[in-house]
């Protein structure tokens, strides 16, 4: 698989974002969560990169787009949708963790037409945090790091996984990720579930702490003939540790709800 590096410009300032696969058709483009960027999605991208062109997108002040004041949601989708322009992708599957969820409802409402199908991982139609998460990120950064990690992968996770993550988040200006958190308690799109038109999927581990499967469930019990895929497990990175189930999984979808619906 190559992948190339490219970047564009916003409203905000530059964004980058990982490209593989075939230069035209249907695009799969993902969102990251917070704290993370474009490298997350390695493994999603080798996978649908032989029939896909695949897009992870480093969000502004993750990754490789800088950012000089603290974003909002609608810059975050604002960069998403310079990429899509940029690309002249006129049709694209969209897949979001966490956070990413909230992006990717935003796009769905600015650019609905462009948006054959959505996919959700571990994440729902509003996010509520708790003061204690800020308090703790602003008087002991690295035991909130700690915290995230724990909350993030499941108890079978390689101790690779977490060392790296840990590595990670505390390499991070810490005011990128509070903002992330901050940005996550003030989404709310449940009133908007119930006009998306187009094919949704929700995918989500049982045990997933950061955020409750039930949350995920009501996500897609809001939107019209959505579909859901649960996993008897726990953790909030199931791209990362359940990447075989959900790259099937997620496959499968856009076999059965895209290009099938596309093609009749």
């Amino acid at each position: 698989m190559t992948t190339d590096m490219k970047q564009c410009d916003y409203t905000g300032g530059s964004v980058y974002y990982r490209m593989a696969g075939p230069g035209d058709g249907l695009a799969i483009v993902f969102i990251h969560g917070s704290g993370g960027d474009s490298r997350l999605y390695f493994q999603q991208m080798q996978y649908f990169s032989g029939s896909y062109r695949v897009i992870a997108v480093d969000l502004p002040g993750h990754g490789k787009s800088v950012v000089e004041a603290d974003p909002v949601l609608e810059d975050y989708a604002c960069a998403v949708e310079a990429v899509i322009d940029n690309e002249k992708i006129d049709s694209c599957v969209l897949v979001g963790h966490s956070m990413g969820g909230g992006v990717i409802l935003e796009l769905y409402r600015r650019i609905p037409r462009k948006i054959a199908a959505l996919v959700f991982i571990s994440t729902a139609a509003a996010l509520p945090v708790s003061d204690v998460v800020f308090d703790l990120a602003e008087k002991d950064y690295v035991t909130f790091c700690q915290f995230l990690v724990k909350l993030s992968y499941s108890k079978n996770a390689p101790q690779m996984f977490r060392d790296l993550a840990l590595k990670e988040l505390t390499s991070i200006d810490k005011n990128i990720i509070i903002n992330d958190f901050r940005i996550c308690s003030k989404f709310n799109y449940e009133e908007m579930l119930p006009g998306i038109a187009c094919p949704a999927l929700v995918i989500s581990n049982r045990g997933d702490k950061m955020v409750p499967a039930g949350i995920s469930e009501a996500l897609k019990d809001g939107i019209p003939g959505a579909e859901i895929a649960l996993y008897d497990t726990d953790g909030h990175m199931a791209y990362l540790e359940q990447h075989e189930a959900v790259n099937r999984d997620i496959d499968q979808f856009i076999r059965d709800s895209v290009i099938r619906r596309v093609n009749t």
